[in-house]
């Protein structure tokens, strides 16, 4: 480690090599949870797996420098990730003149891999919410598009239940990956 805190390039790749399936499958969740906070990625053709690739190669390219002093490298990696989502919906919206006219990009990955990713991200959500019922529900109502209000009437939850849940995913999102 450098005297700066930051991770020199080797510790930076043994550390990567070092994560086990499971915090892959923390990375896989919070890559989701970025996805679903960046609606209009989607939109853009651009999948979680995107998001994560992205902030394994920034971080190995040292474009986004790992401070090994003060933070695990699934919280900077989830860091990087909220970072990327926001700069490539940011670039879109100057680029094309706002989200509505890049509709029609095409998915970089081909219409069975995206299929596979979307099982497996989906698979490891569910796992992770297995002891969280409601918290699943409403995730899966966010996956299919729905706003605050139309998953709080499709569940029968009050804004209170609702903006709770919503703290209990989050938490554990960041329970998740700060428990690396």
């Amino acid at each position: 480690m450098s005297e700066d805190g930051y991770a020199s390039q080797e510790e930076v790749e043994a550390a990567m090599r070092a994560l086990s399936d499971v915090d892959h499958q923390k990375l896989v969740v919070i890559a989701h949870f970025w996805h679903q906070q960046r609606r209009g990625l989607s939109q853009l053709g651009i999948d979680p797996q995107e998001l994560l690739s992205e902030a394994f190669e920034r971080t190995l390219d040292r474009r986004r420098r790992w401070r090994r002093a003060r933070v695990t490298l699934i919280r900077h990696l989830d860091a990087t990730m909220r970072s990327v989502s926001g700069q490539m919906l940011a670039a879109a919206k100057s680029e094309r003149g706002g989200l509505a006219a890049v509709h029609d990009r095409q998915p970089a990955v081909s219409t069975l891999e995206a299929q596979v990713l979307a099982r497996d991200e989906i698979a490891a959500i569910e796992k992770f919410f297995s002891d969280d019922p409601s918290a699943l529900r409403v995730l899966r109502c966010r996956a299919d598009g729905k706003d605050a209000e139309e998953i709080r009437s499709e569940l029968g939850l009050t804004k209170t239940e609702y903006a709770t849940i919503c703290r209990r995913i989050v938490r554990k999102f960041i329970n998740y990956s700060s428990n690396d």
